[in-house]
């Protein structure tokens, strides 16, 4: 059976152990009961044979459950334990000293047991062991108070009922046999506590998890089958004086103890919380009253009957009258605690609301209580702060009014989770516009305020401004592009220059080789010669460059200013130009008015040349070049224009930057070191002007510079 259980659970995934031990204790359980019935109320083996059976039958029950229950308890822990220790040990107790006396009275010593005996006394004591473990489930009253008013509860019900089933003919049963208060007392002793028992059970299953349903269902069962027993045994004993052998009382009463042992190997699901003390309702507070009631309906009927009441019940009667002024006494004690506690609790509760008040009021960061419909419920002075807004213009507005989120699927995605409870917060990061129409880089954290029910009754929402951390960050990724594009570009630089020192070396070296082993005349020579000497130059003028601008860079560069004609100049420069290109037109459109101005002719003449060589290099195919001179307020405006490829948009703030070089189709065969611009806008700079470009790709670049007319240059620096 094992095996099959074992095989069962990896095959569907539950452990179906303890329903395979369920199943066999029923079946022994329903097999047993059945011998019993045939034996006690069919006469099966006999009458003789039932006398010692009912008792074999009592005694193997009885031991059978007491052990079944001691084996849950010991499987079980806390109160549960505590509470199937003390029903199987009240079992137990009934076992060994009970039912083995009523066996030593019938079977040994073959003579009637007597009544009331040590037996009697043994089985009420177990009994109220039982009631004990029932009142030590987790799913009974917590506090001490709380278990003497269910047992305060249960003895009126109990006591009620004896009332008035003896004012309707109990009492009468038990006067007609002439039997004695004492003994009557201890007679019925038997259902009375049971009734308690079971009374205190039904409360503790009404507070008790779905689970448990059916194992705390057997045990009423069982103990509603042996009330049943002990009210026969009471009747009969009331009826005839003595007791009685009733054999239905007996297999009703075997039958309860089955149903209490099947009752330990009932599953009932794993070990549940501890249940909180929940407030009496108004059905449990009305069931001692009911009895009362039921008190008060009896002796009005008998009154009404002309029927006197039996002397005898003013004993239950002053017991009712006492359990109920001791259960208004524990009332009023329980209010008082409350009282006190709920006093102590308020004050508990209202410092603490002050210092969380106090908290969010004085908190460095914004906070707000948002609704489902994203409108702020309430808002803290520093998120006032922080959107430039007032608390009345904040409270009621619209997240979405100060919050530039775009439409993100996965933001919305993580609020529903939020509703659902499968995340704690949302972290968010983005632009929000101010009050007053700035704005700023806040990160705010969002979590979701449930109610008892669990449903989201409002968001809380914390607000932090990280505009400086985030401008920051931002100036540190431009600083790094930066530093990676001025990298990039100085490698491209020395890869450019090596190329152009190894050109002119290559040509300086093949030239003094052919004169070094060739038999060359004297024209042949000087070409040469000449060829070398040009290459010799470029190399001077590269390193000239290179030097020129970390000179100008680093204030180290003096200017020899002094009076000059700018036209001359440029018209000087014009002429050179136009005789170093065949395919192109080099047009001087002067303004003659042009005064004299003060700057050095030598780097002046470097910035025009520069100009005009990157419009003979840059224009490919030839054309127009214009050198335009105009005369502004205080300035002398140069510009070179020409009609080469152009320059992107994208490139034109690049231009004058240290290492730059448009590249295009025609770049590859463009040569310099690219410094040439950057040298320019430095020496324009020096005499306190400014240089800058217009272009359009497709129709050519116009390079502007203006220089002041006076000597009003930048402060230069002495070597």
């Amino acid at each position: 059976m094992a095996s099959v259980a074992a095989r069962l659970h990896v095959n569907t995934g539950t452990d179906l152990g303890p329903w395979v031990r369920f199943a066999i204790a029923a079946s022994v359980a329903a097999i047993g009961l059945a011998v019993v019935v045939a034996v006690l109320a069919f006469g099966a083996l006999g009458r003789s044979t039932a006398v010692w059976f009912d008792d074999l039958a009592q005694f193997g029950t009885t031991l059978a459950a007491g052990i079944s229950l001691l084996v849950l308890a010991r499987r079980s822990s806390g109160r549960v334990r505590t509470a199937w220790a003390l029903i199987g040990a009240s079992t137990l107790i009934t076992t060994f000293v009970g039912v083995a006396a009523y066996a030593v009275y019938e079977v040994v010593m073959q003579r009637q047991v007597p009544f009331p005996s040590i037996a009697d006394g043994v089985y009420i004591a177990g009994q109220l062991v039982a009631l004990t473990g029932v009142l030590s489930f987790p799913s009974s009253p917590g506090r001490a108070s709380g278990r003497t008013r269910m047992a305060i509860d249960a003895l009126v019900i109990a006591i009620s009922m004896l009332y008035v089933s003896w004012a309707f003919g109990l009492g009468e049963l038990y006067e007609s046999a002439h039997i004695q208060w004492t003994t009557a007392t201890v007679g019925l002793a038997y259902p009375v506590t049971d009734i308690v028992t079971i009374t205190v059970l039904l409360l503790v299953i009404r507070r008790a998890n779905r689970t448990k349903y059916g194992r705390l269902g057997l045990l009423l069962l069982g103990l509603s089958l042996k009330l049943a027993a002990d009210t026969a045994y009471a009747l009969t004993f009331g009826a005839s004086g003595a007791q009685v052998d009733a054999a239905w009382a007996d297999i009703a009463w075997i039958a309860g103890f089955a149903f209490i042992g099947v009752a330990a190997w009932t599953p009932a699901g794993p070990p549940s919380q501890a249940i909180t003390e929940a407030p009496a309702t108004l059905w449990r507070m009305l069931m001692p009253w009911l009895g009362v009631v039921g008190v008060m309906g009896a002796s009005v009927t008998l009154e009404a009957m002309h029927r006197p009441i039996d002397t005898f019940l003013i004993y239950p009667g002053v017991a009712l009258v006492a359990l109920l002024m001791f259960s208004q006494l524990v009332s009023y004690r329980e209010t008082l605690v409350f009282l006190g506690l709920s006093k102590r609790t308020e004050a508990a509760l209202n410092a603490r609301t002050n210092l969380l008040n106090q908290v969010i009021l004085r908190a460095p960061l914004g906070v707000a209580r948002v609704d489902l419909h994203n409108r702020i419920i309430d808002a803290n002075p520093r998120l006032g702060e922080l959107l430039h807004a007032s608390n009345q213009l904040l409270v009621g507005s619209d997240v979405r009014e100060f919050v530039q989120r775009g439409a993100g699927a996965e933001v919305e995605e993580q609020y529903r989770d939020l509703m659902r409870n499968q995340v704690d917060n949302v972290e968010e990061e983005g632009t929000v516009r101010r009050a007053d129409g700035t704005t700023a880089w806040f990160r705010w954290t969002t979590t979701a305020v449930r109610g008892t029910d669990g449903s989201v009754e409002y968001f809380l929402t914390m607000i932090e401004d990280m505009s400086a951390r985030h401008d920051a960050e931002e100036a540190a990724m431009a600083n790094l592009a930066g530093l990676e594009r001025l990298n990039k570009l100085k490698s491209e630089f020395v890869s450019m220059v090596s190329h152009e020192f190894r050109t002119a070396l290559v040509g300086i070296q093949g030239f003094s080789e052919l004169i070094r082993d060739e038999d060359l005349e004297i024209p042949d020579i000087k070409g040469l010669a000449g060829d070398i000497n040009n290459d010799a130059q470029r190399l001077n003028r590269m390193i000239s460059e290179m030097l020129d601008l970390d000179r100008m860079e680093a204030g180290k560069i003096r200017l020899e200013l002094k009076q000059l004609d700018l036209n001359a100049l440029l018209q000087d420069a014009v002429e050179r130009a136009q005789m170093a290109t065949e395919t192109h037109r080099v047009i001087a459109d002067l303004d003659l008015a042009l005064p004299v101005v003060t700057a050095d002719s030598d780097r002046i003449v470097q910035v025009v040349s520069n100009l005009l060589s990157n419009a003979v290099k840059y224009s490919p195919h030839g054309g127009n070049i214009r050198l335009t001179s105009r005369l502004e307020p205080d300035m002398v405006h140069v510009s070179v224009s020409d009609e080469g490829a152009g320059i992107p948009p994208e490139f034109i703030g690049k231009v004058f930057g240290r290492y730059e070089r448009f590249e295009s189709n025609h770049a590859s065969k463009v040569t310099g070191t690219g410094l040439g611009l950057a040298i320019s806008r430095q020496i324009v700079e020096l005499h306190g002007g400014r240089i800058w470009v217009e272009s359009e790709v497709g129709k050519g670049s116009t390079f502007h510079f203006a220089i002041p007319t006076a000597a009003r240059t930048a402060e230069v620096a002495r070597p």
